[in-house]
């Protein structure tokens, strides 16, 4: 039978694991994997259903991951953190101007 190609998705796989839950429905994490991960006693995991699965990230990962993927993509749209807050402003201001317009009216005064 012929080998399949491998693909990007077979590197992303590392390991997988049978894990049974306890009365209390806990799971006992591997050692390997809570080390491959650097997951210790405390450390926090963001839990996100999926459909029918269950994924389980170490938080301190998501977020820097996620930072990460935020960062680039401002910095591809050639957003600053000056222009950022400039939109901030401009989007309160007109928040305020909808809601309150007779204070608004006021302010201009």
């Amino acid at each position: 039978m012929a080998k399949r190609p491998q693909t990007q998705e077979d590197d992303l796989v590392t390991s997988i694991q049978t894990l049974t839950v306890s009365e209390r429905g806990q799971i006992a994490i591997s050692a390997k994997a809570r080390r491959t991960l650097g997951i210790d006693k405390g450390s926090k995991l963001i839990e996100m259903v999926i459909g029918k699965h269950i994924v389980l990230v170490p938080e301190d990962a998501a977020i820097e991951d996620l930072l990460d993927v935020f960062h680039a993509q401002l910095r591809t749209a050639g957003v600053t953190a000056e222009s950022l807050m400039a939109d901030i402003e401009a989007h309160k201001d007109e928040t305020f101007r909808k809601r309150y317009p007779m204070l608004a009216d006021k302010a201009k005064a």
